[in-house]
């Protein structure tokens, strides 16, 4: 057995003795030359501009509002504002759509989604490390040394090789000139946009449920008042049917308080069908089944939904940079800055560091040998020629911040018309209800009147019908106008973003804070309930 494998052995152990004289002054070699390239990465220039944020100015942002701030703008936390009702019910509902709402739901999923590709751009910017290991049985015919004499018949026999081997296997990219940690600013910016949008998804839920719940209150108003209504109606029909019966008035003048009856039953059966689909919305907004929404609605019944007095902040213009469906643009102009030097970098060199060390074991016939290779050094990846790819991509990365700095504006200028619309609407509203509440009052004081001289004799039926559809027509007035009056603030609410704070680190659906935040943009703000 030892003539057959002992010059293989042997060869295998002057070449184990040689590398184990090389390993410390490589080692040595190897640490000095990652500590360079680490000295050079971390003072390392980052190709493709810096973002800044935008001119308030330059995107259209006034200086001031045309249309009056309500109430002279008195100072009040704009943060929950569906509290500024004092309405225990709303608060209660909205509370209950963003617990358990699909749109809202799935604006979280994308915030994680967001942040978990932000955490994988990191991963590049560190070593990345692979361990590897195998064994291989493998055997065959060798020939066995018996003599000098070459010219004498050799034997063969069978033998076993085992091989078994281990490897640890590093890399690190040295990010010269930026093109990994751009991609870690674009990935920021769109993870902060997803919390943005978020808070967009939110804003909307809540005042969508605050304007549903609005109209059902003034449905159940207007119900109200059409049930008072069609009892005078039955009291005029039935004193009609005694005057007819008296010879005081003939029947074809009776005709009218019969058919004001039924057209009033009509009204109430509309009436109560449409405060049934205001409910119906309600419940698929909130998620809420039927009974305990029913159970929640119920102590309020009819009761206007009324902004309190001085429930708006003093809302300079710039705070429009607060909404966010506007921060969210703003974030992909960022992510898009971002694009450009990553596309840049790439047309430029990639450096990087490779090694490995193994450990390999043979083992035949009863013989062993281990050795322990490795091996260490950079590579360098040099564009020559890419048929003009890597300046097409710069070229489209250009374009897309082109874009995304167009949708910017146009967010910015959707924001101030829908906030100067709002604020006119809020300041027409005081002065609509006002109005209305006073014509009911005088229609209802003539109607009264004409009632009561309609039962004295003095005065036909037609002359009663007017008057209450007079009334009607007021009373349905003042609801509307009650109602425009809370869905104006609450439009206003919505045109300004709906209330923020300082971002909260209790956030529910956060996640550690990862490293790397490269553009000083902070994460998204909360809106609780």
């Amino acid at each position: 057995m030892a003539p057959r494998i002992r010059p293989a052995v042997a060869g295998l152990n002057r070449a184990r003795r040689g590398m184990r004289r090389e390993p410390a002054r490589a080692l040595r070699a190897a640490r000095a030359l990652a500590l360079v390239l680490l000295a050079g990465q971390l003072a390392g220039c980052m190709l493709g501009p810096d973002y800044r944020r935008p001119d308030a100015r330059a995107l259209g942002i006034p200086e001031a509002w045309h249309a009056t701030l309500p109430h002279g703008g008195s100072l009040v936390e704009l943060s929950e504002w569906w509290r500024r009702f004092d309405d225990p019910a709303l608060s209660a509902l909205i509370a209950a759509a963003q617990a358990d709402n699909p749109d809202i739901d799935a604006a979280v999923a994308r915030v994680r989604e967001a942040r978990a590709i932000r955490r994988g751009s990191l991963a590049p910017l560190l070593p990345q490390l692979n361990a590897s290991g195998s064994f291989e049985r493998s055997n065959g015919n060798t020939q066995a040394v018996t003599s000098n004499d070459v010219s004498q018949p050799q034997s063969l026999q069978e033998s076993e090789l085992n091989t078994t081997r281990g490897a640890l296997e590093a890399s690190w990219e040295i990010d010269l000139f930026g093109r990994r940690r751009r991609a870690v600013q674009a990935e920021s910016a769109r993870s902060d946009a997803a919390v943005d949008d978020w808070h967009d998804a939110r804003v909307s839920v809540a005042a969508d449920v605050a304007d549903n719940y609005a109209a059902l209150r003034e449905c159940e108003a207007l119900l109200e008042a059409r049930r008072d209504e069609q009892r005078s109606r039955e009291r005029s029909d039935a004193l009609a049917r005694l005057r007819v019966q008296a010879g005081f008035l003939s029947p074809t003048d009776a005709e009218l308080p019969i058919a004001s009856v039924a057209e009033g039953r009509n009204a109430l059966v509309q009436q109560a069908s449409q405060c049934e689909l205001d409910r119906n919305a309600l419940t698929a907004l909130t998620g809420m089944a039927r009974g305990p929404l029913d159970t929640l609605l119920k102590p309020g019944y009819a009761r206007m939904l009324v902004p309190r007095d001085g429930a708006i902040v003093a809302l300079p213009a710039s705070s429009i940079e607060q909404r966010p469906d506007v921060r969210s643009a703003e974030r992909a102009v960022a992510a898009a800055s971002a694009e450009i030097g990553e596309a840049r970098a790439a047309r430029f060199p990639q450096l990087s560091l490779t090694g490995s060390i193994e450990v390999d074991r043979y083992h035949i016939t009863g013989q062993s040998l281990t050795l322990h290779p490795w091996a260490f050094g950079p590579s360098l990846s040099l564009p020559v020629f890419d048929g003009g790819s890597g300046a097409a991509n710069e070229r489209a990365a250009r374009a897309r911040y082109e874009s995304a700095m167009a949708n910017y504006r146009g967010k910015v200028r959707q924001a101030v018309n829908e906030v100067e619309n709002a604020l006119t609407r809020v300041d027409a509203s005081v002065e609509l209800e006002r109005s209305a509440v006073e014509s009911e009052r005088h229609y209802r004081l003539y109607s009264e009147a004409t009632d009561r001289q309609f039962q004295a004799g003095s005065r036909d039926v037609l002359d009663v019908e007017t008057a209450r559809g007079q009334l009607i027509a007021s009373t349905q007035s003042v609801a509307v106008a009650r109602l425009e009056r809370a869905q104006a603030w609450i439009a206003l609410y919505r045109a300004i973003g709906g209330g923020w704070q300082e971002p909260d680190p209790a956030l529910a659906l956060a996640q550690p804070t990862d490293p790397g935040h490269q553009d000083g943009k902070q994460g998204g703000t909360t809106l609780t309930p």
